[in-house]
């Protein structure tokens, strides 16, 4: 049935349905191009996360250089409290069909974070967006009547 429905989606030039090696290849070659994608955005989100890390220990540094000693040193600390309850949990929010609904995608991104944020504390966390063009939306104008 799901090679009749193949076929007539996407005929072969010689008219002869597709043999079952051909679906098999096509669902295999498939399935490593979503692992492969999982892996790009598991690394992207990952990659983020430590250019975030590292900007705001910048910005600990920076404070801590900049103010006069008494100041500074109660910022310092207040930021480096501030940050370190921040890097516990990241949320990072998800949308899109790709990701929602391909077999076993979200869990393969999550899989690659977990992996490359084992060597931190952190926990990196993906969760969906509902109603996120409805919210982006609501920011825009908010914004403009601001």
């Amino acid at each position: 049935m799901a090679t009749a429905a193949f076929h007539q989606k996407h005929p072969t030039a010689s008219g002869m349905p597709p043999a079952q090696s051909d679906i098999l290849a096509v669902c295999t070659l498939a399935s490593l191009i979503a692992q492969r994608s999982a892996a790009i955005v598991g690394a992207s989100v990952s990659a983020l996360w430590a250019l975030k890390a590292e900007t705001e220990q910048e910005y600990i540094h920076a404070l801590s250089t900049a103010s006069p000693t008494a100041v500074r040193a109660q910022h310092s600390k207040n930021a480096q409290a501030e940050l370190s309850i921040m890097h516990a949990r990241t949320v990072v929010a998800f949308n899109g069909s790709v990701i929602e609904r391909y077999p076993h995608y979200l869990e393969q991104c999550q899989a690659v974070i977990n992996s490359l944020a084992a060597s931190s504390a952190a926990s990196i966390d993906l969760v969906p967006a509902e109603e996120s063009s409805l919210l982006g939306a609501a920011v825009s104008l908010a914004c403009l009547g601001a």
